[in-house]
């Protein structure tokens, strides 16, 4: 029988980053809090025994949504819900928008947190699909100073990414969608969570730039390049496409060989819908 009461461990809430960064620094066997919606369960099931737990939620400015330069910024600290409800994230990245709101249910999104997501890289999690099609950015800041990873490289493999525990997600920046770029998010669910789902994004003409973003099938979010080059010249094969790139890419367990012809299913209904929805 599984536990349901966490490992011993100790519990800081600093209110400021340089002191989180330290403290993450100072202790291998540390994790971050932050909304807790991943964290928590694992903790109680005592699959994850931290010697520290690191709590961000009261990190002095790091709760805010901005657009900067041509991107919208979102601190580590900000909601799913409180994104949702952002005007920068409904205006300029609608797709985030209808992302987010497939994601958990209204209690889940009050608590878990945009970064929370990325950082935890569930392989059926809605976040990481959407801020790959979307060419988003992650700044990771230890005290030895900060880097950028693009969202594309950040997913190494279920639950695995390329934030060492010295790291905190201090932003994510998304690039806003031009007005005449077309995107499309849809997800087929098992019960309460995602079987697998698709985030596309698409220019005006016919299928220029062309992104195609999977999750669920295999261990992070896959971008479908060979799928996105097939399409541009041969739409009749894009099923057929897909299923190569996700079967011939690692051998598949059979639900994910089921979620495999289900997402070819997606795509191939995509694509079709930007055709049909084209400039003329």
């Amino acid at each position: 029988m599984h536990s349901v009461k966490p490992a011993p461990f100790d519990y800081v809430a600093p209110l400021h980053v340089v002191d989180a960064l330290e403290l993450l620094a100072a202790d291998a066997g540390s994790v971050v809090l932050a909304g807790g919606q991943s964290l928590l369960p694992l903790l109680n099931l005592r699959l994850s025994r931290p010697s520290l737990v690191v709590d961000i939620k009261r990190l002095d400015g790091m709760s805010t949504v901005q657009f900067v330069g041509g991107a919208v910024r979102i601190g580590p600290c900000v909601t799913q819900a409180q994104a949702l409800r952002s005007p920068d994230i409904i205006e300029h990245v609608p797709l985030l928008a209808e992302a987010l709101r497939h994601v958990g249910n209204r209690e889940t999104r009050a608590r878990g947190t945009v970064a929370g997501s990325v950082a935890h890289s569930d392989p059926v999690a809605e976040i990481p699909a959407a801020m790959v099609a979307l060419g988003a950015s992650y700044q990771l800041t230890s005290v030895d100073g900060a880097r950028v990873v693009d969202a594309e490289d950040f997913h190494l493999g279920p639950y695995t990414t390329q934030r060492t525990g010295r790291e905190l997600i201090t932003a994510v920046e998304v690039p806003i969608l031009g007005r005449t770029t077309r995107w499309d998010f849809t997800e087929v669910r098992d019960g309460v969570f995602a079987l697998c789902g698709l985030a596309a994004v698409c220019g005006p003409g016919r299928l220029d730039g062309l992104k195609l973003v999977s999750f669920g099938v295999g261990g992070s979010p896959q971008r479908l390049t060979a799928v996105e080059e097939v399409a541009s010249y041969d739409v009749r094969n894009v099923r057929d496409a897909v299923l190569t790139t996700l079967t011939g890419a690692s051998n598949l367990a059979r639900h994910d060989d089921v979620r495999a012809h289900v997402l070819a299913t997606l795509v191939e209904r995509q694509v079709a819908r930007f055709l049909e929805r084209r400039d003329a």
